[in-house]
């Protein structure tokens, strides 16, 4: 009887709008006690029982319970996530309203809408023909979280601080065009190493510690096995370090080798892949740019070309165009299992044969000690 009394004169005086899920019970000296579930929905019950009127109106109020943080309005986060986040539309209007007067302009001088060819950038390339088919097609990207903008603003920073740092001893943001192929891209940095007189392309690839450690050397190529403290690059870096490998040595360049520079966010540590330019890799890369100029040829008709990822956590959480795509949905959902085509034996034999000249090179630099058990002399054959 008691505690029922004091439910009834004090319980409209201080009862504040809950939930029966609240955790925080606010400034209630009633409640404060009963910071529990249960106790939650117990005195939602109550009150509903015993004040229905109180229960209603409070629940209709619930948005104008005091607010008792003096210093909220000395906050900048709420104005740089604002601002961050807010320049994502209005970029994208910029990039179309950019077109829409290039157009105009090709259509007064030469009577055309357009006078550039449908190029495909490398970087998108590297992850799925079919997410650049989205965006060359005009669907509207999801837009990006806060925190989805901030990592790109840390690793655009890292790469601008890393180009200005090594613009002495090599060639940084390179542009890479190939009119046979329909890329147009821009690569780190492109260096010509001073040991072999070889040219070598560099990718930097900032990331989360938890994205740090997938690093590993699991997938190294057979030719890397004996060499110390070099990884396996993702498929995604690999094609799109061999895509710029192919289109350097197209104008003339002697590439031989792909460097992908992983850089933690988080403390700095630095892990690298190598991606050599043997048999292999040149059957590879033939291989996709033959998928790329399929790709081209179906925007240019309208149509969305062939999916071509090959990790699913793409399709999870990097596509921004994943609300569309059926199959990546599928194939997020671990619901397609692709397997690995093999190449031909021709192409692993000749590999061999170029790792082998590969060695007797840096026998010849002093890279590496000559092997002690050599082939019998001529006589002896």
């Amino acid at each position: 009887f008691l505690f029922f009394d004091y439910i009834k004169r004090n319980l409209p005086k201080a009862y504040k709008p809950l939930t029966f899920f609240d955790k925080e019970v606010g400034n209630n000296t009633f409640s404060r006690p009963w910071h529990s579930g249960n106790a939650n929905k117990f005195i939602h019950v109550l009150t509903f029982v015993l004040y229905p009127k109180y229960y209603w109106q409070n629940m209709k109020e619930k948005g104008r319970v005091e607010n008792q943080e003096v210093y909220k309005a000395y906050l900048l986060a709420p104005l740089i996530k604002t601002a961050v986040l807010s320049d994502q539309d209005s970029f994208r209007e910029y990039r179309e309203k950019a077109a829409q007067k290039k157009g105009e302009i090709y259509n007064s001088i030469w009577g055309v809408t357009d006078g550039t060819e449908i190029t495909i950038p490398p970087s998108i390339a590297a992850n799925c023909l079919r997410w650049w088919g989205y965006q060359e097609l005009g669907y509207k990207p999801a837009p990006r979280t806060f925190e989805q903008e901030m990592n790109l603003m840390i690793g655009s920073s890292a790469h601008f601080s890393l180009s200005r740092k090594l613009k002495e001893f090599g060639l940084s943001e390179q542009n890479v065009i190939s009119e046979e192929a329909g890329m147009a891209g821009r690569l780190d940095f492109f260096f010509k190493n001073p040991k072999t007189g070889e040219w070598q392309v560099a990718d930097f690839k900032t990331t989360s510690s938890f994205g740090f450690r997938q690093i590993t050397r699991e997938g190294l190529d057979p030719e890397l096995k004996n060499t110390k403290n070099i990884y396996s690059p993702s498929i995604e870096a690999k094609r799109q370090v061999f895509l710029y490998m192919w289109a350097k040595r197209q104008e003339g360049f002697n590439v031989s080798m792909g460097n992908v520079i992983y850089i933690n966010k988080d403390n700095g540590q630095v892990k690298e892949a190598l991606v050599l330019w043997n048999a292999k890799t040149e059957y590879d890369v033939n291989t996709y740019l033959g998928e790329m100029l399929k790709a081209q040829g179906k925007v240019r008709n309208g149509e969305l070309p062939d999916p071509t990822v090959k990790s699913p956590h793409i399709c999870a959480s990097f596509c921004p165009y994943r609300g569309y795509c059926e199959y990546g949905q599928v194939y997020a959902a671990g619901k397609i299992k692709k397997e690995a085509k093999r190449r031909p034996a021709w192409v692993y034999k000749e590999a061999k044969k170029e790792a082998e000249q590969k060695r007797r090179q840096m026998e010849e630099l002093g890279v590496v000690q000559p092997r002690l058990i050599s082939d019998p002399p001529d006589f002896e054959k």
